[in-house]
């Protein structure tokens, strides 16, 4: 695997993090979890990784997924983030806000892990290849 990579699960909901993380149990890439979208951009200071995986659920408190891409994308970092919505509504409650955004898809929650195995590999595939 890609030693440049990470994951951020990021979801209010302690269950909905562990259910993502157990789905990428055959990743060897490091997964860091956040409870809200500020947590997001506090980790995105201090990970050591360049590129990263961002599994993003809308709604959350003190900063929601809208939010976090807004600051993500109006405040580009060192960083190359692909983000992959989690959702527990539907595409079409957010599609407005979402085709604003470079999302690399949208899965309905409960996460299946083939689907979610299928856009981390799409990720992985954007990132550069380390020499």
């Amino acid at each position: 695997m890609n030693p440049t990579v990470a994951i951020i699960i990021a979801d209010d909901l302690k269950f909905n993090r562990f259910a993502i993380r157990r789905q990428l149990d055959t990743i060897q890439l490091p997964i860091y979890e956040a409870s809200n979208g500020r947590q997001v951009l506090e980790l995105l200071q201090v990970v050591s990784e360049k590129n990263i995986i961002l599994c993003l659920d809308i709604e959350m408190p003190i900063m929601d997924g809208l939010v976090l891409m807004q600051r993500i994308y109006d405040n580009p970092a060192d960083k190359q983030i692909k983000v992959i919505i989690t959702s527990s509504n539907d595409y079409y409650t957010y599609q407005d806000q979402l085709q604003q955004h470079d999302i690399l898809g949208f899965i309905d929650k409960p996460v299946e892990k083939s689907v979610l195995l299928g856009y981390i590999e799409n990720a992985l595939s954007k990132f550069p290849h380390p020499s």
